[in-house]
């Protein structure tokens, strides 16, 4: 007869488990334009996270920074790139970019559980006894 195939435990195929990766650097942040021409301007501007030469290049600071919208001039460079909380307004210049993390900030929700097995039925409990007779009336 043939020989019979090694078990698997034996396999060369197997290979180790892969050690996670190291969590040295938060996830890439990508810049999404949210707003073409437009501003946040007073109380909708945050921080002014500095000088970037595209809005690729600020997103990293403005998600450590803690904003998930900013805007940003590439026209104007030297205005900086600035946290926004909503769109004021529309402007010539400015545009807004939202925060997309690669990974999806939140787990995708389970997937519907299958239905348990259905229970063996459990012995059935006596039945209750019948109500003692009432009094009849005198």
């Amino acid at each position: 007869p043939p020989p019979s195939p090694p078990p698997p435990s034996l396999s060369p195929s197997l290979l180790p488990p892969s050690p996670p990766p190291p969590l040295a650097s938060p996830p890439p942040r990508t810049a999404t334009l949210a707003y073409d021409g437009a501003s946040c301007e007073g109380s909708d501007q945050g921080t002014n996270l500095g000088q970037f030469t595209s809005a690729q290049l600020c997103a990293p600071a403005a998600a450590e920074e803690g904003c998930s919208l900013f805007m940003f001039a590439a026209a104007a460079a030297s205005w900086g790139c600035r946290c926004c909380v909503a769109k004021t307004k529309d402007h010539t210049y400015w545009s807004i970019y939202s925060l997309a993390s690669s990974v999806s900030p939140s787990p995708p929700p389970p997937l519907p559980s299958p239905s348990p097995p259905p229970t063996p039925p459990s012995p059935s409990p006596p039945p209750p006894s019948p109500p003692p007779p009432s009094p009849s009336p005198p």
